[in-house]
C-alpha cells in the first residue's frame, strides 16, 4: 500500500471507527446490532471490515490507527489469540528478506 492510500485509509478509519479496550467500534452504529466491528468471527478466523468495497483486517486497521502504518506483513499476537486485538498484544514482524 503506497503512502497516499495509507493516509486516505487512516483518515477514513478515524471518521468511521474508534478503538476501546481492544475493540474496533463503529462511531455510527446505524442498524447494526452491535457497534463492535465484526464480533461474530469463528475461532482462528481473522476479523475483517469492508471500507468502500475493499476488505481490510480489523487488526491491521487497529494497528494503523495507533501507528499510522498499515502493515504489509502479518500481525502476530503475543498471547497467540487473534481475538485479543489490544494494541499491546500485537506485533508486526518485518518481511523476510528475499535473495
Amino acid at each position: 500500500m503506497d503512502k497516499k492510500e495509507q493516509d486516505w485509509l487512516f483518515d477514513k478509519c478515524l471518521d468511521l471507527f474508534y478503538y476501546k479496550d481492544g475493540y474496533l467500534l463503529w462511531k455510527n452504529k446505524g442498524s447494526r446490532r452491535s457497534n463492535v466491528v465484526n464480533p461474530d468471527t469463528k475461532w482462528g478466523k481473522q476479523r475483517q471490515v469492508n471500507i468502500e468495497g475493499k476488505t481490510y483486517s480489523v487488526s491491521k486497521i487497529i494497528y494503523l490507527m495507533h501507528h499510522r502504518i498499515y502493515p504489509s506483513s502479518p500481525i502476530c499476537y503475543k498471547d497467540r489469540n487473534n481475538k485479543n486485538t489490544r494494541i499491546e498484544n500485537m506485533v508486526v514482524y518485518p518481511e523476510p528478506p528475499t535473495y
